[in-house]
Parts: C-alpha cells; sequence; structure tokens
C-alpha cells in the first residue's frame, strides 16, 4: 500500500499489476485470487482519494471539534464533506446480493433502498405471532473481535416490534441512535409501554445538548440495556442511511 502510494506521490500514476508481480518474486503466489487483487485496488483508490484521516487520541477532541467546522471551500462541515466522500466510492450492492431484502414479504419492511446484504443479514431468533425472521439489520465488526455491534435502520411502524425482538435475541447492551424519526419506540421516562406484544420500560438517567441517555427494561426477563441517543441538528445528515 504505501508503495503504491508513494509511486502516485512520486510518479503521478499507480500500476498495481507491476507491484504485485514484483512482490511475487519474493514470495510466491502472493494474492491468490480476483478478490484480493479487487481489493488492493479499492484500498488505493479509498487512500488515495480521502487521504489520512487519523487523529491521536490526545487530539481526538479538537479533531472533532474540526470535523465541525465549515469546510473552507463549500459551506458544508467537514463532516459532510467526509460523508459524501464515503458514498462516492462505496461499492454498491447487487441484486443477487441483497436477494432476501427484495422478497415480497420483507421489502416492506425496508424504509429505503439501503438494502443488508445475504451474507451479514440477521434473522430474528424469537418465534412472534407469525412474523417471520426478516429485519434490515447486519453484523458489524469490532476492534476486537468480529460480529461486535449490530446495525440497522430505523424501524417502520410495522416493525418496532422486529426492533425490541432484535434487541432481546443478540442480547444487545447499548443501543447507540443516530437519527430519530417521528416514530415512536420508546415509552416515555418512568413509563411502561406495549410494542406489539413486547413490553418495555424506560428509564432516562441524563440528558444534555447532545445526548440523552437512559435504561431500557424488559419486565418479564428482567434485561437492562443503556440507550443514547446522539441525534442533534448537525448530525442528521451525516452518520445515519436507512
Amino acid at each position: 500500500m504505501d508503495h503504491l502510494l508513494d509511486q502516485a506521490n512520486r510518479e503521478n500514476g499507480i500500476d498495481v499489476y507491476s507491484c504485485v508481480t514484483a512482490l511475487r518474486q519474493s514470495r510466491m503466489h502472493m494474492v491468490q485470487s480476483v478478490e484480493q487483487y479487487k481489493f488492493i485496488h479499492l484500498a488505493v483508490l479509498e487512500a488515495y482519494t480521502v487521504g489520512s484521516t487519523s487523529s491521536s487520541a490526545a487530539e481526538f477532541m479538537s479533531h472533532y471539534s474540526a470535523l465541525n467546522r465549515q469546510s473552507s471551500i463549500s459551506t458544508k462541515t467537514l463532516f459532510s464533506e467526509q460523508t459524501e466522500m464515503l458514498n462516492s466510492i462505496s461499492q454498491s450492492l447487487s441484486k443477487e446480493e441483497t436477494g432476501l431484502a427484495r422478497l415480497a414479504e420483507n421489502c416492506k419492511k425496508n424504509r429505503t433502498e439501503v438494502l443488508p446484504s445475504n451474507r451479514h443479514l440477521i434473522f430474528l431468533q424469537t418465534s412472534f405471532n407469525g412474523r417471520n425472521d426478516y429485519i434490515n439489520a447486519v453484523r458489524v465488526p469490532g476492534y476486537k473481535k468480529t460480529d461486535s455491534f449490530v446495525a440497522t435502520q430505523w424501524p417502520l411502524e410495522d416493525t418496532v416490534v422486529d426492533f425490541w425482538r432484535l434487541v432481546k435475541d443478540n442480547c444487545v447492551q447499548h443501543i447507540v441512535l443516530l437519527e430519530e424519526l417521528s416514530l415512536k419506540i420508546l415509552p416515555e421516562s418512568g413509563q411502561t409501554e406495549n410494542f406489539g406484544g413486547i413490553e418495555v420500560c424506560f428509564e432516562e438517567t441524563e440528558q444534555n445538548d447532545s445526548m440523552k441517555c437512559g435504561v431500557v427494561r424488559f419486565p418479564e426477563h428482567h434485561a437492562e440495556v443503556v440507550y443514547m441517543n446522539t441525534h442533534d441538528a448537525e448530525q442528521e445528515n451525516l452518520w445515519y442511511e436507512g
């Protein structure tokens, strides 16, 4: 990767084929498949297009503040510009790769055209009033292990119960909400509400300008989930899609 990026800066050109050929002279059969070869191209494309976006832990707060400021070349924040850049270089999934989400009984459960891949789709485990096992949700790797997180869309009116099935089935410990739409998925603080047959209790524990936190409980299971709503006007179009 470093060699190819140095080549781009030095020669204003990138030759992945020659680079892999040279590497194979030292290690036979390095880069063994089309997928690996394609991945090199995608990685170089992202690194060369986006550049370095890393920050030291000590400087992260100032880095975050800088991203919230308006860009010098547009009216958008740097957060917005980086998000648009991510969208421009992200691959789109084919109809075959999202076939399960496109089935007639499932497509009405998708809020937008952002569909989960068959490969990473999460299936609901708990049978519930004749509902099937589909939800627009995927597993996401974490820093220390695979499948550390679950990413899902904001529920539709008919899928709120599936959202809470997802939380319970996967023993979710924290819910982080990045954008809040008008549909209600939580009771008022200190109240219990039935969502399609699932009893949910909520108690708010903290609220400030940028975050609201609380604890979600399922009375019949005595489980607790920490809920954090990080939504604000600046983040609305930045972090949540679907």
